[in-house]
């Protein structure tokens, strides 16, 4: 590509067109060929291509159409009259009579707007910096809402040039506290505002859309996350009953439990009175001893159970030291515990 040619060649323009409506559907065109997530240099050049030849293009047209106005009848050259040196005619045409002095003058016509000679895009680049400026009679949110509003700036050929100011004026807010970490000022960005531009540009919603227009910067992302309020914590994971036989048979036990073992120290108390009333009865002997073998089997597996609860528990909450010190004294407790049953 040489730079003679720049920027015709990237819109694939054989030479400089009339209009600037030419410009615009070769940009249309050769925009429809790039991947604006992806290839960000080619995109970037194929903008700054489309706005050096959209204004000289419309540099060439307000220079035509200055050329193009009529001279002032003070500064034309006169032409001469054939007829002035003839003689007037026997019988002459009464003349009008002349316009009285005291007309009224016309009126002066308007002085034009200046916003009103400027494009679009630079009525829209104006409007993006008065963003930055202090405002007491509007706030942020009705500033970029009435811009998001307007239908001059509803084209597609101004959507770019729309995302990237409102991302620098996102980037304008950011500030940091004592820590270290991102945030946005406030009443610059609100929450509204930041739900305002996700349901637009889909900011939030999509990284696709973030790391176009804001270069995929995590600090930023995080202060509006922040920012929007919006909750970062993975969904809970709900709880599916099992319904297998083995699942059945669990729930069952675990809520007979506390009866079945109930049941049990009465007939234990049961059997042992039996047994000091007979203390040489083997029968009753061994059965004592088995069902007090019984339940410290089972004692024992619930204090396992329990032991695996307090330290999945204990782990999500304590450091690795911490842990192992409470593991240790439970320990102890425990052995202290059974040798004063015993």
């Amino acid at each position: 590509m040489s730079a003679k040619g720049w920027p015709w060649d990237v819109l694939d323009l054989p030479k400089a067109p009339a209009t600037t409506a030419e410009v615009r559907r070769a940009y249309a065109k050769k925009l429809k060929t790039i991947d604006q997530a992806a290839d960000i240099t080619g995109f970037e050049a194929l903008r700054k291509a489309y706005e050096a030849a959209l204004h000289r293009v419309e540099q060439k047209v307000r220079k035509a159409a200055e050329k193009a106005q009529p001279t002032p009848a003070s500064a034309a050259t006169p032409i001469p009259d054939p007829l002035a040196d003839a003689a007037p005619p026997s019988d002459p045409l009464p003349s009008a009579p002349p316009p009285s002095a005291t007309a009224p003058p016309l009126p002066a016509a308007p002085a034009p707007d200046p916003l009103q000679l400027q494009s679009p895009r630079d009525r829209l680049q104006i409007r993006l910096n008065l963003l930055q400026e202090k405002n007491i009679l509007l706030s942020p949110q009705a500033r970029v809402q009435a811009i998001l509003d307007d239908p001059e700036f509803q084209s597609p050929d101004l959507l770019p040039q729309l995302r990237f100011g409102l991302a620098q004026y996102i980037r304008s807010q950011m500030l940091e506290n004592h820590l270290g970490e991102p945030y946005l000022r406030h009443p610059g960005v609100t929450t509204e505002l930041l739900k305002t531009l996700d349901a637009r540009f889909g900011w939030l919603s999509d990284y696709n859309a973030f790391r176009r227009d804001f270069w995929g910067d995590a600090r930023v992302l995080e202060a509006m996350i922040d920012a929007a309020g919006i909750d970062r914590r993975p969904p809970p994971v709900p709880h599916i009953p099992d319904t297998s036989a083995r699942g059945r048979a669990v729930r069952f036990f675990s809520k007979t439990t506390g009866w079945i073992l109930f049941i049990y120290v009465l007939v234990l108390k049961v059997v042992v009175e039996a047994h000091e009333k007979s203390p040489d009865n083997v029968a009753l002997n061994g059965l004592k001893v088995l069902m007090f073998g019984i339940l410290a089997l089972f004692m024992f597996g619930l204090g396992a159970l329990l032991l695996d609860v307090g330290y999945r528990w204990l782990r999500s909450r304590l450091s690795t030291t911490a842990l192992a010190a409470g593991g240790g004294v439970a320990f102890v407790a425990f052995f202290l515990v059974m040798f004063a049953l015993r």
